[in-house]
């Protein structure tokens, strides 16, 4: 701004050439302005495209992070759930173990118990049928010579056991594993009992000691004084009495595929075993009527003589009143 005390002092000419300054000056300062303006319109202009265009670069950046971080997100749930996958078949795997091996063991008890019920089955079985054998057996072609009783092997006889032990009522109906380890041992028992029977004699056993000197011309049918069945020797008393001998008979009879009861067949042996060396000593031989001629008998001179060529009554009886089998479940068959 001009000082107003200089005004005076100006000439018109200065005047003018101070005027045209100011209003170059004022045109100036308007263009300037205008530059400015356009300026400012172009960089904001551009401050606005770069800002779009960071914008649209954030974007695609935030949009493939997002990409990157689901396939990222996606691939730990896959190696999470294969891990978990992993465990739970391990887990699986032992509860898989501890559970068989408890199945394996309820099988093997639950197994021993259908055994010893099905041996239990059996033996009440044999004993039914040497039951029918005490009351139908007898002795056969003895003879008898004074107080003595002679019988050749085969002396003794008696219905077959196998016939009567598979009719039973227990195993008549067994079918199957059951059916096949019932036929073994009743065969095996069976074979083993002819055997022992078929080979028993009477060794001139004092049966009749009346017979010694009878007094008359002919001795009635008299009874037999008891005795043991022990003392009738059989050279087949071991196919009886032994658990190896009835063992290997039963294992025998077995089919290929159950060779594995080895235990059970030594086990079922020793118990039929014991059970006939028991009763084989406690069995009385009585009721046998023996009869025949005395020819010495010569009265008044000879008023008494022994008998001679004697025989017995071939009638059963002879062991109905002897103690029955007595046959025990073994209480394990591993």
């Amino acid at each position: 701004m001009i000082n107003n005390f200089l005004i005076p002092r100006l000439s018109k000419t200065s005047m003018q050439a101070m005027e045209t300054i100011s209003s170059q000056a004022q045109d100036a300062a308007t263009n300037a302005e205008h530059v400015v303006d356009w300026i400012a319109g172009k960089a904001a202009d551009t401050a606005e495209a770069g800002t779009e265009l960071a914008q649209d670069y954030v974007e695609a950046g935030l949009k493939g992070a997002g990409v990157f971080k689901d396939e990222v997100y996606e691939q730990i749930a896959k190696t999470e759930m294969l891990e978990t996958t992993k465990l739970m078949v391990e887990r699986a795997k032992w509860h898989a173990e501890e559970t068989m091996g408890n199945a394996e063991e309820a099988v093997e008890q639950l197994s021993d118990a259908a055994l010893r019920s099905l041996t239990k089955k059996i033996f009440d079985a044999i004993i039914a049928a040497h039951g029918t054998w005490r009351l139908t057996a007898h002795f056969r072609f003895i003879k008898v010579m004074a107080v003595s009783a002679i019988g050749q092997p085969g002396c003794l006889t008696g219905p077959n056991l196998l016939v009567h032990i598979l009719s039973h009522k227990d195993v008549s109906g067994l079918t199957g594993t059951d059916a096949k380890i019932r036929d073994a041992v009743a065969e095996a028992v069976s074979d083993a009992y002819f055997l022992w029977q078929s080979k028993v004699m009477v060794p001139g056993l004092p049966w009749y000691p009346a017979f010694a000197a009878w007094p008359g011309p002919h001795a009635p049918p008299t009874p037999n004084v008891p005795m043991p069945l022990i003392v009738c020797p059989s050279a087949k008393l071991a196919k009886l009495t032994s658990a190896a001998s009835l063992s290997k008979a039963i294992k025998d009879g077995l089919p290929s595929s159950m060779k594995d009861k080895g235990p059970y067949c030594t086990a079922v042996a020793t118990s039929l075993a014991a059970g006939f060396m028991t009763w084989l000593p406690a069995a009385q031989i009585m009721g046998v009527m023996g009869f025949g001629p005395v020819p010495s008998y010569a009265p008044p001179a000879i008023n008494a003589g022994p008998v001679v060529n004697g025989k017995t009554i071939e009638t059963p009886g002879c062991f109905s009143g002897t103690p029955p089998l007595i046959l025990t479940v073994p209480p394990t068959f591993k």
